[in-house]
């Protein structure tokens, strides 16, 4: 799928206009992996989430003051006109001029203004003028709020678009390979059905969790298998569209990467682990168990879902990642045991776009 066809099904979608299913599964997939169309999205969930502006209070008093202003000139305007008009009354004969033929002399009606010199801003003060205070002041207000919401959205949009969000590395290329290599980037959805909005706009990716540690796929590897050590198995339906399946797990010289046989498709898969660096200590990202690409890590069984969005009860604030992403750790316990991060973190986090809370442990 191209991008502009890929941007204008998500911008239906948004609209919450029917699409086909398949279609709109194909322009999300689509947007997952492609970084121009990814911030498309971006710009457009921000525009959906810009506040209304809100009117000045003394807004529908200058407008009709300046209505008010404008009338009385118009009506000073004409009276000096028809002035003029009466005393250059009299023809070559001596005769009296009818000063309605003077305005007509250049239309060839009596009675009809020449609209050919009548301006846009003209017939516009026209309009004004022939409504009612009420309607006055409803077109004024919503001609204020429309101007300052384009220029809010505008400016938001320019920011975006200037700016290069960074991107984990592994986590970007995973991204990508994910769409390349027809991984499934969220689950299907019906066809009269709107997008769910994230804090960000990715779809999850596609995780997988061996012995609980999230690892993301790499794309597909070529190594031989009778080169690869055995490291047990994994059940997942590995983006199929059938059911979960066990599949056997490989390892080699990194011990960040392990290797998946997809017997479905006889390809090796290679998954990069899901880590981060805090403290000066390296942790691994822990989930519940996964069944299938396109569903979000989580937090595993023994930790509580935090009550409020200040991580609490469960957890307590630490300082900052380098980053700028907020770090908690157990509110009974301490980093050695784990780091937790919240929804929605930063372009530049390993956990970016997850709408869950995360936990992090120690890697081995």
């Amino acid at each position: 799928m191209d991008c502009l066809t890929a941007q204008g099904l998500i911008s239906d979608a948004l609209d919450r206009s029917p699409l086909d299913a398949k279609q709109l599964a194909e322009a999300k997939e689509h947007c997952m992996g492609c970084a121009t169309c990814s911030v498309f999205v971006r710009t457009l969930l921000l525009a959906r989430s810009t506040p209304s502006p809100v009117p000045p209070e003394d807004l529908v008093d200058r407008v009709m003051t300046a209505i008010r202003a404008e009338d009385e000139r118009d009506k000073e305007s004409a009276a000096r006109l028809a002035a003029q008009a009466a005393v250059a009354t009299t023809d070559d004969a001596g005769g009296r001029i009818d000063a309605v033929s003077i305005g007509a002399e250049n239309t060839g009606g009596a009675d009809t203004p020449d609209d050919s010199r009548t301006t846009p801003l003209d017939a516009a003060r026209r309009w004004m003028h022939g409504l009612s205070r009420q309607e006055a002041i409803t077109w004024a207000s919503a001609a204020v709020i429309f101007v300052a919401a384009v220029g809010i959205t505008a400016s938001a949009g320019v920011r975006i678009l200037t700016t290069s969000p960074a991107t984990d590395a592994t986590l970007s290329s995973s991204r990508e390979a994910s769409a390349k290599y027809g991984a499934a980037g969220a689950a299907p959805e019906a066809a009269n059905s709107a997008i769910t909005v994230a804090p960000t706009v990715e779809a999850a990716g596609s995780y997988i969790t061996v012995k609980s540690v999230a690892y993301l796929l790499s794309g597909p590897s070529t190594i031989a298998t009778d080169g690869l050590t055995p490291a047990g198995t994994v059940t997942s339906a590995l983006g199929s569209g059938s059911g979960p399946k066990s599949h056997a797990v490989f390892t080699a010289d990194d011990p960040d990467r392990l290797y998946v046989l997809d017997e479905t498709s006889a390809q090796l898969l290679a998954f990069d682990r899901v880590a981060r660096t805090y403290g000066g200590n390296r942790y691994q990202l822990t989930s519940d168990a996964l069944s299938d690409f396109g569903q979000w890590p989580n937090l595993p069984a023994n930790i509580t879902e935090p009550a409020n969005a200040d991580g609490s009860p469960t957890f307590a604030r630490l300082a900052d990642d380098p980053s700028g992403t907020q770090m908690y750790r157990l509110a009974a316990g301490s980093v050695l045991s784990g780091i937790a991060v919240g929804p929605g973190s930063g372009q530049s986090d390993p956990a970016v776009g997850n709408p869950n809370w995360t936990w992090w442990t120690p890697a081995r």
